[in-house]
C-alpha cells in the first residue's frame, strides 16, 4: 500500500491512484482509512467520489444485501 496521508484530504488523482494500485474492491471507508479521514470530513470525501464517478474516472461497485 502508499504511504498514509493525514494532513488534508487527498486530491482526486492520489485517490484514483491509491484505487489503482489497490487489489480488489475499494471503498469509501477503505479511501478514508488510507488517507487518515475522520468524522465530518468523509462528507467532502464522499462528495469527491461522486465526482469521479460523474466525470466518468470511477464506477460505482454494486451494493451488497
Amino acid at each position: 500500500m502508499t504511504e498514509r496521508h493525514h494532513l488534508s484530504l487527498p486530491t482526486k488523482a492520489q485517490i484514483l491512484e491509491f484505487v489503482k494500485e489497490t487489489p480488489g474492491q475499494v471503498g469509501k471507508r477503505e479511501i478514508a482509512r488510507e488517507f487518515g479521514i475522520k468524522g465530518a470530513a468523509r462528507q467532502t470525501l464522499k462528495q469527491i467520489l461522486t465526482e469521479l464517478q460523474d466525470e466518468g474516472l470511477l464506477e460505482r461497485g454494486r451494493k451488497r444485501r
